[in-house]
This record gives C-alpha cells, sequence and structure tokens, in this order.
C-alpha cells in the first residue's frame, strides 16, 4: 500500500476523495494516480521520529492581548 495526496477530485463507486487529502492505495493504483498527474506520492511516515507528546513540544510565548496594559 503507498499513500498519495490528491490533486485533483476523484469520485467513484467508493466515494469522493477531495483535493488535498491523503489517502492508501494499493501500489498500482498509487502509481496510476502519480503517472496520470491525479495525485503526488507521499512518504512514509519515519516511525523513529513520531510526533512528541505535547509536554514535549516546544512553548510559544505568550503574547500580550489587544489592548491590554500592564
Amino acid at each position: 500500500m503507498k499513500r498519495v495526496k490528491m490533486l485533483t477530485l476523484s469520485a467513484g463507486p467508493n466515494g469522493v476523495i477531495p483535493v488535498g487529502q491523503i489517502v492508501e492505495v494499493d501500489d498500482k493504483e498509487a502509481k496510476e494516480l502519480v503517472e496520470g498527474g491525479y495525485a503526488e506520492a507521499v512518504e512514509e511516515p519515519n516511525h523513529q521520529e513520531e510526533e512528541k507528546p505535547a509536554d514535549e513540544q516546544p512553548e510559544e510565548e505568550e503574547k500580550p492581548k489587544r489592548g491590554s496594559r500592564k
């Protein structure tokens, strides 16, 4: 199975896939979609670089609210 990102709208008996959606399809269909210009290949996620838990994410600085004075 391969992951592709749709560049065009796809509609058929299995449903509708909007532009920009990433879907998993079999190797043959992925090749046809990419070669036809209907989708682009998406690299498989690297399981070693999985997303960090929220408590390990860098914190953003809190910005002062508009109109508030210190």
